[in-house]
């Protein structure tokens, strides 16, 4: 990043922010999701808007990342209601894929450093992560506790992503460095929302 400051008119009240690569430029752009009609507006932070596409259903939560590893942002939406993960590839193709349960908080990451984003779920009652991963397969680890919120992300620049939660009552970062082992952070204050990646735009 050169630090420089850039602003945006981009979006409405409601809508949800997701950033990501939508042009393969190496850089995030400007994602949004609209749920009262279920449509994603990407912009270009170097060519500017890009076209709408309507994918998903009410009550869906987006999710970020590039399932088919072509450096492309894929269009993705966690469904509460039945645990399906429904991906829509920019490469072409569509996949339904059962994963979480209950109260789950879904998620998303590259855990085994492949290149493509697997999927996750972190589940609140026993503070139990599962992984589906695109090359390694099937995991799962304990990791955190209720309340506590899943921050995944590669926080020792290894090209995996880390297991990591962020306590709101002690502002407390917990993490699974997968080459350098356990960290424990103190960063933030009551009531702060805890963002974990590191976006270039």
């Amino acid at each position: 990043s050169n630090l420089t400051f850039t602003t945006y008119s981009w979006g409405q009240d409601g809508d949800l922010p997701v950033p990501t690569d939508r042009d393969n430029d190496g850089r995030a752009d400007l994602v949004l999701f609209r749920p009262s009609t279920s449509t994603w507006y990407p912009r270009s932070t170097a060519t500017g808007p890009l076209t709408p596409t309507q994918f998903g259903a009410a009550g869906d939560k987006p999710m970020v990342g590039d399932f088919d590893a072509d450096g492309i942002g894929d269009t993705a939406v966690y469904r509460p209601s039945d645990h399906n993960w429904y991906i829509l590839k920019s490469g072409g193709g569509f996949f339904v894929q059962t994963w979480g349960e209950g109260d789950d908080i879904p998620t998303t990451g590259d855990f085994d450093g492949d290149g493509a984003t697997d999927l996750a779920v972190f589940r609140l009652s026993t503070g139990q992560w599962f992984l589906s991963r695109t090359t390694a397969g099937f995991d799962s680890q304990s990791w955190g506790q209720a309340g506590d919120v899943p921050v995944a992300a590669d926080y020792d620049g290894d090209g995996k992503t880390d297991i990591a939660v962020f306590r709101p009552a002690t502002a407390t970062w917990y993490i699974i460095n997968s080459t350098t082992g356990l960290q424990a952070t103190q960063f933030g204050q009551t009531g702060d929302v805890p963002t974990q990646s590191s976006y270039l735009y």
